[in-house]
């Protein structure tokens, strides 16, 4: 708890005889905090734990494509999953799969013939499509969106430093209104992911406060209406208390400075009114 990154040791810790999959997302949507997946699974590709069965080693890199640098050949992974909208494509996801007799995904759903088996229903021909162009795009010009969002992402950090309090300790303490705290800005995060706890105000509090300026959240819409996010719980030592204070701004590829500074102004005036 508190490190938010897994470790070679934890995830042998983690694996028993009976583990026939090990999955880890190659960036966390709600801290963005980067796991170290090549390492992780080279580790298990040299000296594999003894389990029943072979392990199946997959990523879920769908908050990263876009963002990072992606190649599942040094990932060493047998699977990864994708989503287009994460880095502007269609509302549709895909899988890689390794071609390997060793490498068996067995469907809840047989598909025809013409679908190989796999996946039954008519395939969405344009969206298959839109996901294929927004690779490339990806592949085109990721050092462009990548530098774009970095210098972004910490033009907002710097002006949160300006008008804010920063508290460097991320130790479970209370912070006051216009104090601030994050965690990780650095090369084990994404480029574009700000997590930031903000003393005295639960995240959806502030954000409904700067509804007319910003749209951000204080989690995964996954997790909503859920309470506090374990995922914070476990990546900081805030502790829950400051878990529920928690943030996550995040910047894209069309972000300006002159958006970054709007977004600034009304969390100052919203931290001004308590």
């Amino acid at each position: 708890a508190g490190a938010g990154r897994w470790t070679v040791s934890s995830m042998l810790d983690a694996i028993t005889q009976d583990t026939c999959l090990v999955t880890l997302m190659l960036a966390n949507n709600e801290t963005g905090i980067l796991q170290p997946v090549q390492e992780l699974f080279s580790a298990l590709r040299q000296s594999p734990p003894r389990t029943r069965c072979p392990l199946l080693l997959h990523t879920d890199a769908a908050q990263a494509i876009g963002k990072v640098r992606v190649n599942v050949q040094d990932l060493s992974a047998d699977m990864l999953t994708i989503v287009g909208h994460k880095f502007y494509g269609p509302r549709i996801g895909a899988l890689y799969h390794r071609a390997d007799p060793m490498v068996k995904v067995t469907p809840m759903f047989y598909g025809g013939g013409q679908e190989g088996g796999v996946r039954p229903g008519t395939e969405n021909t344009s969206m298959i499509i839109g996901l294929g162009v927004a690779c490339q795009l990806v592949s085109d010009n990721l050092v462009t969106y990548e530098e774009h969002m970095r210098t972004i992402r910490d033009y907002l950090r710097d002006q949160l430093i300006r008008n804010f309090k920063l508290v460097t300790s991320d130790e479970p303490v209370s912070l006051q209104a216009g104090q601030v705290c994050w965690r990780y800005v650095d090369r084990f995060c994404l480029p574009n992911t700000l997590s930031v706890r903000f003393g005295g105000f639960r995240g959806p509090e502030l954000l409904s406060l700067c509804k007319e300026d910003i749209e951000a959240s204080t989690g995964a819409a996954c997790h909503t209406g859920g309470g506090v996010s374990n995922i914070l719980l476990n990546s900081f030592l805030w502790g829950e208390a400051g878990a529920a204070e928690t943030v996550r701004l995040s910047v894209g590829r069309d972000t300006s400075t002159q958006d970054v500074e709007r977004v600034v102004k009304a969390l100052k005036r919203a931290v001004e009114q308590k």
